[in-house]
């Protein structure tokens, strides 16, 4: 039989999902029992995520609980584009016989340079599941599954995508 959880239960745990466990349903499961005592499952926690919109809830709560701090940080992301921008730039060069040098690139400031222009909404980097939760981003490459995402591709083969340099992954190329 299915556990009824209170609407008090369910706040709280849209609370804690969204500042203090990063928006990760195992750790809000563990925060919850650990320093609450509401015991709900990790799975319930993803479905209540999914199915009540809490991205976009909790977005609106952050607004409304630090508006100044969330104006800072849209603009401090922003204001990175471009510098996350030139460093894929500069980590991969056309060379005239048409192929790529690639420089060995450090991962996380490629991470980073990624994640940064995804979440300001120039790439669809985030796996399918996260970037429909996005619907005012008009990213500039459609997301696909997991094995067909740029999520998934190698750093060489983003930097040459992030140059318009190779074709962005399609649905019908995992087949």
């Amino acid at each position: 039989m299915p556990m009824i959880h209170s609407q008090e239960d369910r706040d709280l745990a849209l609370q804690v999902w969204a500042f203090y466990a990063d928006r990760n349903a195992t750790r809000t499961a563990a925060m919850l029992a650990e320093e609450h005592g509401v015991v709900i499952p990790a799975r319930t926690l993803r479905q209540w995520a999914q199915d009540n919109t809490w991205l976009d809830r909790a977005q609106e709560l952050y607004r409304q609980q630090a508006p100044d701090l969330f104006d800072q940080t849209r603009f401090t992301l922003v204001a990175a584009g471009p510098h996350s921008s030139r460093y894929l730039f500069d980590c991969v060069r056309l060379l005239p016989d048409g192929s790529y040098a690639v420089a060995k690139p450090d991962r996380a400031r490629v991470a980073a340079a990624f994640g940064n222009l995804d979440r300001i909404g120039f790439l669809p980097v985030t796996k399918a599941e996260a970037a429909a939760h996005h619907p005012t981003n008009a990213p500039m490459l459609p997301a696909g599954s997991d094995e067909t995402s740029i999520a998934g591709m190698s750093d060489a083969d983003l930097l040459r995508l992030a140059h318009g340099h190779l074709a962005a992954p399609t649905d019908t190329d995992a087949e």
